[in-house]
């Protein structure tokens, strides 16, 4: 893995950040080559992120209770010792701004912040979470427990302090997360003002999404990426697909707009509702989409696939996917990778499997950090 350490300090994400990017795609490109040794395809060079910085659309902030300061930002690199967040590079601007008006207002009320090592306490985070297509932002308190009694008197000085510095909310949301646990979101929501779900747009189509739902971080670069997908299916107006792992449907939608169907398939049922309610809301009927735990349960087994795409999380395909695949022989494979590890893993299996990759494109969602995506192109030959 790289070992260059060159972060600014406020945390431990941009590792490459004082680097030119030029040389940070060039370092990416030979760690990318190097981890995929052995697999038998041509890698193309790096996908550039469209913005350099200001490009990430979510921020999410631990609170603390320190002397009886109220602290809140990153964690210290090594440790659950928070350091005050100011800005952030590669943060959206306005999220920096609303970060530091949401910390103002919670100083002004004698809070009960979370303590992780008592399991005691309320207030455990802040999430903020920007759309590219409407400037608004999202934001939620994550705490252990319903509503503080303050939280109206809260909101009603964050929307002031919102309009004086022109940012503009879509809704405030309160979280519950009872849990001892690392796994920030937690089941239950109360809705404090405004909208449950974030306005965004996504290659033309209008998608709503709810707190929980997953939303690449990069928009510009996501949908660069997505364009990246079409191009690598070709696809054709009499073409079926699956799109596994589907979140919302942020690219089973648009190639729906281009196929006669596509069925997306994720083990969340919150992502799906999104999905299905997003489908409505561009009036596209030839997309379904299906709650499935692919760790458990293969994809159904429909006659006619002529493609699939797949976007599992780190860990990669699971067993159940490889076996459906390499049985079903389908004619194309989009694999969009966010581990070139376990991406190496399913390549070697699904060319044992008779597969042939065609063209790897590793992409730059993450600028100025190590993390590689990629996209990578199977096809069965016959």
């Amino acid at each position: 893995m790289l070992k260059i350490k060159t972060s600014c300090g406020s945390c431990s994400l941009c590792e490459l950040i004082r680097l030119p990017y030029a040389e940070q795609l060039r370092l990416k490109h030979d760690e990318f080559r190097s981890i995929l040794n052995g697999v038998n395809a041509p890698i193309l060079p790096f996908l550039p992120s469209p913005k350099k910085s200001r490009f990430r659309n979510k921020l999410i902030l631990p609170l603390q209770r320190r002397k009886g300061r109220l602290c809140m930002g990153f964690y210290k690199p090594g440790t659950h010792e928070i350091m005050e967040f100011r800005d952030c590079h590669i943060q959206d601007g306005r999220l920096a701004q609303a970060a530091l008006a949401v910390k103002g207002v919670l100083e002004k009320f004698p809070l009960d912040i979370y303590d992780e090592k008592k399991h005691s306490g309320l207030l455990r985070h802040l999430f903020l979470r920007s759309s590219s297509a409407t400037g608004r932002i999202q934001a939620a308190f994550i705490a252990s427990g319903r509503p503080c009694p303050e939280i109206n008197k809260i909101a009603h000085q964050l929307k002031s302090e919102f309009r004086r510095k022109g940012l503009h909310a879509s809704g405030l949301l309160w979280n519950v997360n009872e849990k001892r646990t690392n796994v920030i979101l937690g089941d239950r929501e109360y809705i404090v003002f405004g909208k449950p779900k974030l306005e965004e747009k996504i290659l033309g189509l209008d998608f709503e999404v709810s707190l929980s739902a997953f939303l690449q971080t990069n928009p510009g670069m996501a949908e660069r990426m997505y364009k990246k997908v079409q191009e690598f299916l070709d696809l054709q107006a009499d073409h079926c697909g699956l799109d596994l792992y589907c979140g919302i449907g942020s690219m089973t939608l648009p190639l729906a707009k281009m196929a006669k169907r596509v069925t997306g398939i994720d083990s969340a049922e919150s992502s799906i509702r999104d999905a299905r309610h997003n489908a409505r809301l561009n009036g596209i009927k030839n997309a379904e989409f299906l709650c499935l735990d692919l760790d458990r349960e293969a994809p159904p087994a429909t006659k006619k696939i002529d493609f699939v795409v797949a976007d599992p999380p780190r860990q990669g395909l699971s067993g159940l996917v490889m076996k459906f695949l390499n049985s079903r022989k389908v004619k194309k494979i989009v694999y969009v990778s966010c581990n070139p590890a376990s991406l190496r893993r399913d390549l070697m299996l699904l060319q044992e499997g008779g597969y042939a990759i065609k063209a790897i494109q590793p992409v730059d969602m993450f600028p100025h950090t190590k993390h590689i995506e990629s996209v990578a192109l199977l096809e069965y030959p016959g």
